[in-house]
Parts: structure tokens; C-alpha cells; sequence
């Protein structure tokens, strides 16, 4: 045999075992098991990887391929581990895009040096191998026979008996893929490639561990070619929605017809620091308002705000644009309102700029016009305090802070103008994690009083420490989660003034929601959701519980007068925002534009399962599912009953997610009409 076909021989058969133990680390640290599902589908796929080294004689053109290769898929194994590790997550091409917002956000904490420890010996390991099979056949193995047989016949031949076992094993693993969901009426009449392509871009967890790290990147990358029937099916999914206060309603329909809208997306907003003593307006707000005690959330920020506003979002990194009709500014345009939007942090962070020009925001106010001059430092945690942005130092007992901060011009009278109908939206900044890093924050909040209010509620019984019974970093956080919150509630507590002042409390409908759970984590120990609820299953839905808060004095008592009390216990989430502040303005709309319904259309508890964008997955307060049949958590009290409509449903949540992901990759805007 040819020489220079031997080393190859030597390199294929290391690289298919190297690749193949990038898979196994993978599985065993992130899913406790060394082999995925359909082990056959990513050996096939290494195969036909590593097979175009034979393509070229030389060998050095082997090293460099094999080296792009390994260290590709090294860095991929290294941030999958790195984001099950900081929030269970797992990577996607597309979070390519979001590289830079990221780098902003990310610190130490999130790191797990074992794993970088992983993927250096592996590649101490290659490059050992490679100075051994150089050396091997420099002094070791003779050279005899290079005249007498030319290189391309032979190597030629191998690869194509490579490709050919290559593509023999996968075309079995695809039937074997295909028969086991033949009865699954999520994936009917579906080949087995497109049943993988269809997971790996609705279920990204469960892909991988069903079909391996490989097979899930390869489907990836071809899930961008979409069929005429596939548009169709768009196409048909807006054509055949009801419209909503034309062809259904319900008992709370129109009822803040032509009303002012707030809208306040809460940075890690959940209930646990809102408290009666120290955030007395958001306590207000919580218990004379509609309070959606079975709300969860699990969505990066962006993600939050985008469904929010918008009712569906894009996949990470599909597109920018969202001059789609469904947008609140876009349904609200024609009802004569004007739409606002407010943020503490840059116009470019997440391009949200662009994204709210696109949305039809009439104008959009960001720190670099409302507080331009003051640094923040975010890796630290020292973010812009919401009641300074709200309104500089005008704000109560802000005047302490005269010798730190400037005054500004902040957003109170912008977010809440006169004479005019209109829709404000705020993206708040003060709860942002990570939650006890920022000592310029701690300095402000022990200066403005935070500190020592929390102190004396607590020796008054009118607060306690969630995290009391863990040690000294956990309560910490708590205690510096509820400063923030506090700072917050000032804020609130300047808006509903300047409401009163203008007349437009009784005639503005305040919505709160949060965007996720307090996920971050510091000094290297398990995230702040851990200890606040006392579980270690990182996939118990009570990890996600968020704040939704709708408000209006009408609308209270007509609640109140229908139902008995003011909290709506249905499983809901961040779908429902957008429909049902439509449904209580009395717009028109098509229940088809929003992945969600109104929250006072909704029959049963299947209706509002929840679709995570970030681990993409669905859940309700009771199951979480990463795919068919695939449960990453279960509540003890469900029966067989429970999981069939919950399977159900839950299929055709996939579905209309699978539709929005299409609409949206290829701006199928004209479909809405």
C-alpha cells in the first residue's frame, strides 16, 4: 500500500475515535449517558467528515483538516458544556450572532475551568498523535514502494469504501429514526431526516441527545432550505384564524377600549421581593390588580421583550426585522395611538435600535439620550438605577445621590405624555444579575436607605430572607435582589404619580411582566434559583416562575365581580401579554398572528404551554418535555390522562412554532393581511 495512504489510514481511523469521544464527553457530562440514541446517524456523519483527507496526497493537508476539524467541534463541546453548566442551555449556529451582545454579559462565573481542562488534553492528545505518525513513517516504516504505485487509484478507492459504509449506516439509522416515530403524530409521514432537521431546530436539547452532536449541527445548517409547501402551510395557518372581538370574545372584551397601555418588562422579574413594606407600589399593583400567580418564563432578555411586543419572535439570529403586522405599535398604529419605547443600556445593544424602528415605534429613548455621560460598568453589575433613569434626581429620595450622579432629563414625562393615546413600553435595568458583584450599586442602595429599610422590616417581621437558611453569599444576593427591587418600585412609585397628576391613571392599563428567573450564579456556586426554591432539578418548572401583573381599576373590579378574587391561576407566560392586552382594547385581530391567546380565551390548562426559545423545549407548571416522550422533569400527581393531552397540545404548540420559525426565516410578511 501507498505510504502517504497509510498515514491517512492512521489519521482517518484516530479522527473518527477523537470525534467520536468529543460525542461521548458530551453526553456523559451534559446527559449522564456515553451513548445518544441512534448512535449510528453521527458515526456516519464523522465518516463522510473525515473521508476528504484522502482527497489530496499530501500530508500536511491531512494534519491541517484534521486540526480545523477537532478544534472546531472542541469549541463547540466547550460552550455546550460551558452553557448546560451556567443555565442548562445548549448551543445553536445561530447564537453566533449574539457573540458580541454575550461577551458584554458574561463573566468568570459561568466558566468551568474542568472543562476547558477537557478540551486542551484532547488536543494535547491530537497533537502527540500526529508528531507520532510523523515520526513513525519518517524513520520506522520503509519507503520502498512509493514508485511503484501511484497514490489517486488507491486513495480514491478507500474513500469511497469509507463513504459508501458512511452512508449504508446512515441510511439505517434514518430508517430506524423513522419507524420509531412512525406512530407519533407530531412527525406523521415524516422521512427520518426530516424528522431530525424538524427536533434539532424545535427541540435542540432532545436532538442532541437523541441524535448526537454531530447529526444536530448537520441538520442546523440545512434547516434553511424550506419547500413551497411549507410556505403554503404558512400561508394556510394565517388564512384560517378567528378574528378575536369579531368572531370570539369573552366576558372582559373591549373593556379597556381606547384605554393608554404601559407596558414594564421587570429584568429578572419574579414575585419573591415584592413586598408590602418595601416596594409598596408594585405590592399595590400586585394585589389590586389581576395577579397571574402560575406565570414562568424561560427566555433570554431580548427574547422576552421581542414576545411582548411582537406576540411570536424569530429564531436566534434569523432575522432583525419585525415590520410584521402583529406588533402592538403596528395593531395600535390604527387606533390612533402613538408608540414609546424606553431602555437603561445603548440603542445598539441587541441592534434594538433597528429592531424597534422596524417594530413602528413612534420614538425609542435609550441611556445614551436620557444619561449619556454616566459609565456603567456591566461585567461588575454597576447598571443604571431604574428611579435615576426614571427620573434623575429629582425622584424622592434620589437628591442623596447628587454628589455621584448628574441630573437628568428622565423618561417620567416621556413614558407617560398628555393629551394623546398611547403605548409605552419599558425594559427595565436595576434587577439585572449578577446580583451581590456591584459595590458602586451596594454604596448607592445603602445611601438612599435600601439597606437599613430591609433591616428594620426584618426585625419587624414584615420581611425574611428566602435564602436565610443557606450561607452567607446566597442571602447576600437576596438581600441586594431586593435593593434593585426597591429602586425599582421607586420608579413605579414616580410613574403612578405623574398618572395621577395627568388625570390618566383610571384610564391607562398597566402591564408587568418579568423575562426570566434569576439564573446567574457567583463564586463559582449553584444560580440563585437553586436556593431560592430548594430544588437541585434544573428542569422543575418552578425555576421559571416569572411576574404578570395587568392593572386597571375597570378592569379589577369587573375581574373581581366575575371571578371572586383577582388572581388568574391558569398555567400562563410571555405569549399571553400581547393578545390579551389586544382583547381588553377591544382590537380586532387574528388569533393566528400570536403563538399565545388571550389569557380570557383560554378553556384549559393545555392551552398556554409554554414554548422556551433558549432551551427549546416546552413545559407547563407540571411537565417539562424536551420531545416525544422525552420528560426532563414530571410532577408526582399527574396521571396517564394528564400526559396524553399534554402531549397533544403540546404538538400543536411545536407545530405554530415551526410555522413562526419559517415565517419569519423567510420574511413571509405579506401572509399577514
Amino acid at each position: 500500500m501507498h505510504i502517504q495512504l497509510k498515514q491517512k489510514l492512521f489519521i482517518y481511523i484516530f479522527m473518527v475515535i477523537m470525534l467520536l469521544l468529543v460525542d461521548i464527553v458530551s453526553s456523559a457530562l451534559i446527559f449522564n449517558q456515553f451513548f445518544v440514541k441512534y448512535p449510528l446517524l453521527d458515526i456516519s456523519f464523522i465518516m463522510l467528515l473525515m473521508a476528504p483527507i484522502f482527497l489530496f496526497k499530501s500530508h500536511k493537508f491531512s494534519v491541517i483538516y484534521s486540526f480545523i476539524i477537532l478544534l472546531l467541534m472542541e469549541i463547540i463541546m466547550s460552550i455546550n458544556l460551558t452553557l448546560n453548566y451556567a443555565s442548562n442551555d445548549i448551543f445553536s449556529i445561530k447564537y453566533i450572532v449574539l457573540f458580541a451582545e454575550a461577551t458584554k454579559v458574561t463573566t468568570t462565573q459561568f466558566l468551568n475551568f474542568w472543562y476547558i481542562a477537557i478540551a486542551v488534553l484532547m488536543g494535547l492528545i491530537f497533537l502527540s498523535y500526529m508528531i507520532l505518525v510523523y515520526r513513525l513513517f519518517k524513520y520506522h516504516i520503509p519507503n520502498n514502494n512509493i514508485k511503484k504505485r501511484r497514490y489517486y487509484p488507491l486513495g480514491m478507492t478507500v474513500m469511497g469504501i469509507f463513504v459508501a459504509f458512511g452512508i449504508i449506516f446512515r441510511i439505517i439509522g434514518l430508517n430506524i429514526v423513522k419507524n420509531d416515530y412512525r406512530d407519533s403524530e407530531a412527525y406523521n409521514s415524516m422521512s427520518g431526516t426530516k424528522i431530525i432537521e424538524t427536533s434539532s431546530n424545535i427541540f435542540k436539547r432532545g436532538a442532541v441527545k437523541n441524535y448526537g452532536l454531530f447529526t444536530y449541527i448537520g441538520s442546523e445548517l440545512t434547516s434553511f432550505i424550506v419547500s413551497n409547501s411549507e410556505k403554503n402551510e404558512v400561508k394556510e395557518y394565517f388564512e384560517k384564524g378567528t378574528i378575536v372581538n369579531q368572531d370570539e370574545s369573552d366576558s372582559l372584551s373591549g373593556i379597556c377600549k381606547d384605554m393608554n397601555v404601559i407596558t414594564i418588562m421587570i429584568e429578572t422579574g419574579v414575585d419573591l421581593n415584592i413586598n408590602e413594606e418595601l416596594t409598596p407600589n408594585l405590592y399595590k399593583l400586585k394585589t389590586e390588580g389581576i395577579d397571574f400567580i402560575n406565570n414562568h418564563s424561560k427566555n433570554k432578555t431580548n427574547i422576552s421583550e421581542i414576545i411582548g411586543i411582537v406576540g411570536s419572535v424569530a429564531k436566534a439570529g434569523t432575522t432583525k426585522n419585525y415590520n410584521v403586522k402583529s406588533t402592538m405599535p403596528n395593531m395600535l398604529k390604527n387606533e390612533g395611538y402613538e408608540s414609546f419605547y424606553f431602555h437603561n443600556n445603548s440603542a445598539s445593544f441587541y441592534d434594538r435600535n433597528k429592531l424597534n424602528e422596524s417594530m413602528g415605534f413612534t420614538k425609542s429613548y435609550f441611556k445614551d439620550e436620557i444619561d449619556p455621560k454616566e459609565n456603567h460598568n456591566f461585567l461588575k453589575g454597576d447598571y443604571p438605577l431604574d428611579s435615576y433613569f426614571m427620573n434623575g434626581l429629582k425622584s424622592g429620595n434620589m437628591n442623596v445621590l447628587s454628589d455621584s450622579l448628574e441630573d437628568i432629563d428622565g423618561i417620567v414625562d416621556k413614558i407617560v405624555p398628555e393629551n394623546k393615546k398611547f403605548y409605552s413600553f419599558w425594559t427595565t435595568m436595576s434587577t439585572h444579575g449578577p446580583y451581590n458583584t456591584s459595590k458602586r450599586n451596594m454604596e448607592y442602595y445603602q445611601k438612599l436607605g435600601y439597606v437599613d429599610k430591609i433591616k428594620e422590616a426584618g426585625k419587624n417581621g414584615k420581611w425574611e430572607n428566602i435564602c436565610k437558611d443557606d450561607n452567607e453569599n446566597f442571602q447576600n444576593q437576596i438581600i441586594n435582589l431586593q435593593c434593585e427591587m426597591m429602586d425599582l418600585d421607586l420608579a413605579i412609585g414616580t410613574m403612578l404619580d405623574r398618572l395621577e397628576k395627568t388625570n390618566q391613571l383610571d384610564n391607562t392599563l398597566i402591564v408587568l411582566y418579568g423575562d426570566h428567573e434569576p439564573y446567574y450564579m457567583s463564586n463559582n456556586e449553584k444560580p440563585l434559583k437553586f436556593a431560592i426554591y430548594n430544588t437541585d432539578e434544573p428542569f422543575n418548572p418552578n425555576l421559571f416562575k416569572t411576574t404578570l401583573i395587568m392593572y386597571n381599576k375597570k378592569l379589577n373590579d369587573k375581574y373581581q365581580e366575575i371571578y371572586g378574587n383577582k388572581s388568574y391561576d391558569k398555567f400562563s407566560s410571555t405569549y399571553n401579554i400581547v393578545p390579551t392586552i389586544l382583547d381588553l382594547l377591544g382590537v380586532k385581530y387574528n388569533s393566528n398572528y400570536y403563538v399565545g391567546k388571550s389569557a380570557f380565551l383560554v378553556n384549559n390548562e393545555f392551552e398556554n404551554i409554554f414554548y422556551s426559545h433558549e432551551l427549546q423545549s416546552v413545559f407547563t407548571d407540571k411537565l417539562y418535555y424536551f420531545d416525544i416522550g422525552d420528560y426532563g422533569y414530571k410532577d408526582k400527581n399527574i396521571d396517564d390522562n394528564y400526559l396524553k393531552s399534554f402531549e397533544v397540545n403540546a404538538n400543536l404548540v411545536v407545530k405554530r412554532i415551526k410555522l413562526f420559525n419559517r415565517f419569519y426565516e423567510n420574511k413571509l410578511y405579506d401572509y399577514m393581511k
